[in-house]
């Protein structure tokens, strides 16, 4: 799966492209490579890897970060070691492994995270998300934070040259996930929908995308300028937890037990509380009488299908947008994740590759 030994410590530079050992005619790239988790992502240099039969080797531009990474990186769940991080990622195609059209190599590529096995009932039916053998790229395969990420030739879809790399780099895996909320939710227009945690990149594009839908969109954070950003997003209505809002039909939450006991109580009777996360723990205390007698539904909801993905790129290709905090050089990556870890960010977080452009958007910030 792309997995290499051999690593060493790399001096903090940025070549423009892969570069050459005499021994063994072998090329190396840069990785941030963790060897203990919990632990330290560390940048060093490795082979690089070759695709095999059905495979695409991408050199990247740019790379999008998630929770996922801290978690990797914070051993829950635990990577097989030495592992790479990553779940999104905008590049060129520059090999192909057997069996792979050769058409592909040089096209512009956004990377579609979700690994399946498309061979279990679920796959063949189409609901590649409830794949018996579902993995993300990034925790179960070697991911995007490296020069090049090597992967199945199905996980790339060709991304117009309208949609910056950043942009590209930022939308995939949350918005993926954002998508199968608002399909596990049955969402309609018109209905009231508690999205909370605003300022992270699920709830970003949940916004986006039921404000698209024509639902009302009340947005939570305890971040005041959280509050203001999701109101230029699309949002109707914000408010800090803790404080009363009208019943809502539907909550997508992320955060949960820290926010579960104030947001439960408003729910309207048979309304519906989608669940992709939990950033505050991962037990929770429910009273279930308050859920039968009032007919809600409690509804867990994981990434999205190779569907969903095509979709999102769809989207963004018609001009969606994710909101993008920072993007920062590939020489910075634990500094990125800080920004994750402590909340500090508004939207996305985007490491940068070679010859990178920013998006509008970031720019103008």
């Amino acid at each position: 799966e792309g997995n290499s030994s051999g690593s060493k410590s790399c001096p903090t530079r940025r070549p423009s492209s892969f570069e050459h050992r005499e021994r063994a005619d072998t090329y190396y790239m840069r990785a941030w490579q963790l060897s203990t988790a919990p632990g330290r992502y560390e940048l060093v240099e490795i082979p690089t890897p070759s695709p095999s039969p059905g495979e695409v080797r991408v050199r990247l531009a740019a790379s999008g970060l998630n929770h996922l990474d801290l978690w990797v990186r914070d051993g829950t769940p635990a990577p097989t070691l030495p592992h790479v991080g990553g779940a999104d990622g905008v590049g060129v195609v520059d090999s192909v492994g057997p069996g792979v059209d050769t058409a592909l190599v040089g096209a512009r590529v956004v990377i579609d995270p979700l690994l399946t096995d498309d061979t279990c009932d679920a796959c063949r039916r189409g609901d590649s998300s409830l794949c018996v053998g579902l993995g993300i790229l990034g925790e179960h395969r070697w991911g995007t934070f490296a020069q090049a990420v090597v992967l199945p030739s199905r996980n790339v879809v060709r991304l117009p040259e309208t949609v910056s790399d950043v942009d590209g780099a930022a939308f995939g895996l949350v918005t993926m996930t954002a998508l199968r909320m608002i399909t596990r939710a049955r969402l309609e227009p018109q209905m009231r929908v508690l999205i909370t945690g605003a300022g992270g990149g699920v709830a970003a594009a949940a916004i986006a995308l039921c404000v698209r839908q024509g639902a009302c969109v009340v947005a939570s954070s305890r971040r005041s300028e959280v509050l203001t950003h999701a109101r230029r997003w699309g949002a109707s209505e914000t408010v800090v937890p803790g404080d009363t809002f009208d019943p809502v039909d539907v909550v997508f939450d992320s955060v949960g037990p820290d926010l579960w006991p104030w947001y439960v109580r408003g729910v309207k009777p048979g309304g519906r509380i989608v669940m992709c996360g939990s950033t505050s723990g991962p037990t929770l205390n429910v009273s279930i009488a308050r859920h039968f007698f009032a007919q809600q539904e409690l509804i867990g909801s994981t990434m999205g299908s190779h569907d969903d993905f095509a979709y999102a790129v769809r989207l963004v290709s018609e001009g969606l947008r994710l909101p993008v905090s920072a993007s920062v050089p590939f020489e910075m990556l634990e500094e990125a994740l800080g920004l994750l870890e402590h909340a500090k960010q508004v939207g996305k977080v985007v490491l940068l590759g070679s010859d990178t452009t920013k998006s509008k958007d970031e720019s103008d910030n």
